[in-house]
């Protein structure tokens, strides 16, 4: 089979900080052993009838063109939205309802095109049900299609039993509102523990609002931008990793880091908790509430004062979302669906 994949236009300004980028990466690592997958740029002329399946990522940028795929050259068309919204399903559904007298609101384009695809892929129930209440997706239509981390763990460091700093680890874009940066910081101000931030901080005043927030604190740390392999050594060292945001859909540095075997402290919202569940039902991580720094703080020096060796996260996160797991989801899918087209 021959897959193309297609990445929504605003990527190309983050790059390699772009999640859904990194996603959409990951997958075509895991594929590339069993089938062809490309990643498309407009500036090439392409033979679309070569691809048994187009496969669209994030974004409202090209969906209105998939009309044109599907009427044009019969392809077979699957949507990863990627919904890491923090404006409530009811308040959606509202939005996508708002077409009259000519005026479609974005949310109805983006519910109208949504309606050409051929499966909707989502990351978790979660996210499948967003879907489903918010743009009136019918259920039949969503696959779900786990995320998988994304480094690469070896016997080394399953067998690493260096002991781990005292130090809180977060990589983000941190500019983003919904990554609930602010919050963790006045965390760590009032509860005093170590804390290191990697990733973008945004335009000059964004930058400068977080530096003005640290206020030269001696515990916190701005790392920059960090690179995969040295994320991979932040997070074999960190005492805990946190990903409080106001809303994730995943949350792919924190699998990354529990696949390191660093404890994880979670977002109450979203999709994350599914992730972390044992078989019992048993929580695997600490969930905070993002919109209280108290709780953030407790959980996170709780966590890091009081270090566990119990590695049951991380063989949890091993054995249920590794890449050759997504691989074989994913190729089930596309190979069904064109058996059904």
């Amino acid at each position: 089979m021959k897959i193309a994949y297609i990445m929504y236009p605003e990527a190309m300004v983050s790059n390699a900080t772009n999640g859904i980028r990194n996603q959409a990466l990951g997958w075509q690592r895991a594929l590339k052993s069993r089938l062809q997958v490309d990643c498309l740029s407009p500036w090439n002329d392409i033979d679309w009838r070569q691809y048994d399946v187009v496969h669209f990522f994030g974004g409202m940028g090209w969906l209105n063109w998939a009309h044109r795929l599907k009427e044009v050259y019969g392809s077979t068309l699957v949507f990863s939205p990627i919904l890491d919204s923090v404006v409530s399903p009811r308040k959606l559904k509202l939005l996508a309802s708002l077409g009259f007298k000519g005026y479609h609101h974005a949310q109805n384009c983006y519910r109208r095109d949504l309606r050409i695809f051929d499966r909707i892929y989502v990351r978790s129930n979660y996210e499948g049900a967003y879907f489903t209440y918010s743009y009136g997706i019918a259920p039949e239509k969503i696959v779900k299609i786990p995320l998988s981390y994304e480094v690469e763990v070896g016997a080394s460091d399953l067998s690493d039993s260096s002991p781990r700093k005292t130090f809180a680890l977060h990589i983000s874009s941190l500019h983003h509102e919904r990554k609930n940066v602010e919050r963790l910081i006045k965390a760590a101000l009032r509860y005093g523990f170590d804390l290191k931030l990697g990733g973008p901080t945004g335009s000059p005043d964004q930058t400068r609002r977080l530096l003005e927030l640290i206020d030269g604190a001696p515990n916190i740390e701005l790392l920059g931008v960090v690179s995969l392999e040295q994320a991979k050594e932040l997070y074999r060292q960190c005492g805990v990793f946190a990903l409080p945001s106001l809303n994730e859909g995943v949350g792919l540095v924190a699998l990354n880091a529990a696949a390191m075997g660093s404890p994880v402290v979670i977002t109450s919202v979203g999709g994350p908790k599914e992730y972390y569940i044992d078989s019992k039902g048993q929580p695997l991580a600490s969930i905070v509430d993002p919109l209280d720094i108290d709780s953030i703080g407790r959980v996170i020096s709780s966590r890091l004062f009081n270090p566990s060796t119990d590695l049951t996260l991380q063989s949890h996160i091993l054995d249920n979302y590794n890449p050759d797991i997504t691989a074989a989801k994913l190729i089930d899918s596309y190979v069904n669906l064109r058996k059904s087209s």
